[in-house]
């Protein structure tokens, strides 16, 4: 089910604020939302205003037959910057001076910093992923907002090697490794956080590795390219909850739009099809590279082996692991979750891979 097209029809005197519009996964859930409310009831927080023939937000536009010019002239754009307390601030006044006295809003905040790429950033991946999200939500129910929805993580329901339903109680469960890699740590911080402290209805979502179209857009992906053109034959020995993006985005905005009352506190897990990266890496390369009968392999086990007993190490001496071997450290865990959806094998996980394969001549890559 297509969750996108069965989206309620939204009250004509609420705002929606959105965090997080020029990413992945908020581009598309934008795209979908101006299909479903008057732009007039949207205001985005953001560093910088999206301009028209460039970024991938032009590009989900064009994908969704969308006129971006018109749209963003009738969208209510407010500059910030999570890392400035200061212009964070101010730019909450002016989102509060866009709306009219005792207007309705629903808050939905999707950014967050996920790899930290210098010494700075990583000072600053706490404030963004759980100051910001305090602070978002201290300020929306000062505001009496309707709801506080959040794009949290699948590592938030921790895992177990046994197919059956999680729930956040489970997060012990889940390996040490995962559990103290920053972006999850943080996610999860700002999970309970919010969790305990909520004074208005809440909404959590925690989409497993999310695939769709534009996906050469994330960084985190970059080993998309290298797989595509032969040059990645490695996958590591663990393996991934993978969801496609249209699953997630059609159900954020199906939670954003929803007409009922809000229950106090909703949490939903979004996942499609668990399996291993060598299989995922494999059926990567098959849609890519149809004619050509690459073998992915396996990374050697004392390898990620390696891998992991450094990072441990490292952080035992409060040391900074090198990347990869804090990416193949990670992703050299293998975890179950009840799936959601009833989908054959790869239905899903294929369609989104042939959506992000045909994507890559759109918009080139970046």
């Amino acid at each position: 089910m297509n969750l996108g097209t069965h989206s309620p029809k939204p009250a004509a005197n609420t705002f929606y604020v959105l965090t997080g519009t020029t990413g992945f996964i908020g581009s598309e859930v934008l795209a979908r939302l101006v299909t479903n409310v008057r732009p007039e009831q949207i205001i985005l927080l953001g560093r910088r205003k999206p301009e028209a023939g460039r970024g991938l937000l032009w590009l989900r536009f064009r994908e969704h037959g969308l006129d971006f010019e018109t749209t963003f002239q009738r969208i209510h754009f407010v500059n910030s910057d999570f890392g400035n307390p200061d212009l964070f601030r101010k730019s909450l006044e002016d989102v509060k001076a866009l709306m009219p006295a005792h207007a309705n809003f629903r808050l939905l905040h999707m950014a967050a910093l996920i790899q930290p790429l210098s010494d700075k950033e990583a000072s600053i991946q706490s404030r963004i992923n759980i100051g910001v999200t305090q602070d978002l939500l201290n300020w929306a129910a000062s505001r009496n907002a309707e709801a506080f929805l959040y794009l949290s993580s699948m590592v938030a329901w921790g895992g177990s090697r046994m197919p059956v339903v999680r729930t956040e109680k489970d997060y012990t469960n889940f390996p040490k490794e995962s559990r103290s890699f920053d972006y999850f740590r943080t996610k999860r911080v700002a999970h309970d956080w919010l969790l305990a402290n909520a004074k208005i209805p809440l909404v959590l979502l925690c989409p497993g590795i999310v695939h769709g179209a534009f996906e050469h857009f994330k960084s985190s992906r970059a080993h998309l390219l290298k797989l595509r053109n032969g040059e990645l034959k490695f996958a590591p020995p663990g393996g991934g909850n993978f969801v496609g993006l249209d699953r997630v985005s059609g159900c954020i905005v199906q939670r954003l739009l929803q007409k009922e009352t809000y229950k106090d506190v909703v949490t939903q897990l979004l996942v499609d099809r668990n399996m291993t990266y060598k299989d995922y890496f494999q059926l990567y390369v098959d849609l890519a590279r149809p004619k050509e009968k690459t073998r992915i392999r396996l990374v050697p086990g004392w390898l990620a082996g390696f891998a992991i007993g450094f990072c441990h190490t490292a952080r035992m001496l409060r040391l900074k692991a090198p990347h990869v071997l804090a990416g193949l450290a990670q992703a050299s865990f293998y975890l179950w979750f009840e799936s959601e959806l009833a989908l054959t094998p790869t239905e899903g996980l294929e369609q989104n891979i042939k959506a992000a394969l045909n994507s890559e001549t759109e918009g080139g890559w970046s």
